[in-house]
């Protein structure tokens, strides 16, 4: 009886001191949910401590200078993972991106500021269908060939361009078929014309449009938009030619809740008042009133 209590006294040590030893704060990483990187200062080696804690799902590398693309193959062996944030991993390069394409659970990826990707690097996330978010924010050497690469991506509810500044109206119609989006930002890039709105015509379901500071774009334009029957947000600040009369539409095609209009030269405090007694619901954004906290 005594041997049956000393190997279950043992078998309860060692199962208390394994559940200790993966509960123990890890100096690099906090998790909630979340892997999150406490200090910008780690390196692809650093990552190693992750292979041996329990399989991430999600992953955010914020910051994290010293990343590169040997990191991201250790990322490639985390199989577990449906969301990889890299905002700001600057030494993260195409070739990086071809270890990210064995992991058939990844939803989600986040470049902002990863300034060396380019064309040739999206065209290893082609195969990777199940995708739902991209963003490619700052990624400035990113053209229409590399939105080429994306057309099949035909799940795809998120995608972030701003200041992608190479983009023009023909990659916006490599997106014809991402009929599931609901987020596009466009901010920055200033080669869109109304010509490239036109592609956007049949993304009945988009919820935000992000067109700040494409100054070529103007109310006829906007008209391509009258099928976004749920917009909610809607930001043409920056965008000097567009007028009230081009606005006035979306007060009974659209559910606007925001209306971004700081910058647009020809857009007046009367006519902000204007639009406000056409749609009461939503908040407008101009020099004169109260900026927003920027939340998407």
């Amino acid at each position: 009886m005594n041997r049956y209590r000393l190997l279950i006294g043992m078998a309860c040590l060692l199962f208390a001191t394994t559940a200790l030893a993966i509960r123990k704060p890890d100096p690099w990483f906090s998790y909630n949910g979340t892997y999150t990187v406490l200090k910008e200062s780690i390196t692809d080696e650093d990552l190693d401590k992750l292979l041996e804690l329990p399989k991430p799902e999600v992953l955010d590398l914020y910051g994290c200078g010293n990343i590169s693309d040997d990191g991201l193959e250790r990322i490639g062996k985390m199989t577990e993972l449906k969301e990889l944030r890299l905002r700001w991993c600057g030494l993260v390069t195409d070739a990086g991106l071809e270890h990210l394409t064995g992991l058939a659970q990844l939803t989600k990826l986040e470049l902002t500021g990863c300034g060396r990707i380019t064309d040739a690097g999206l065209a290893h996330l082609e195969e990777m269908t199940q995708l739902e978010k991209l963003d490619f924010s700052r990624c400035e050497k990113i053209t229409d060939k590399g939105l080429a690469r994306l057309a099949g991506l035909t799940q795809l509810e998120e995608l972030w361009l701003d200041d992608c500044a190479l983009i023009t109206d023909a990659g916006l119609a490599h997106l014809a078929g991402m009929t599931r989006m609901r987020f596009l930002d466009l901010e920055g890039c200033r080669q869109i014309t109304d010509a490239g709105l036109a592609n956007l015509a049949g993304k009945t379901q988009m919820r935000v449009l992000w067109l700040e500071k494409c100054p070529q774009i103007t109310d006829a334009g906007l008209a391509h938009l009258e099928g976004m029957t749920e917009l909610e947000r809607l930001a043409v600040n920056g965008c000097p030619q567009i007028t009230v009369e081009g606005l006035e539409r979306f007060a009974k095609t659209a559910k606007l809740s925001k209306l971004y209009l700081e910058d647009c030269e020809q857009i007046t405090e009367a006519d902000v008042q204007r639009l406000e007694k056409l749609m009461p619901e939503c908040r407008m954004y101009h020099e004169s009133r109260p900026k927003d906290v920027w939340g998407y």
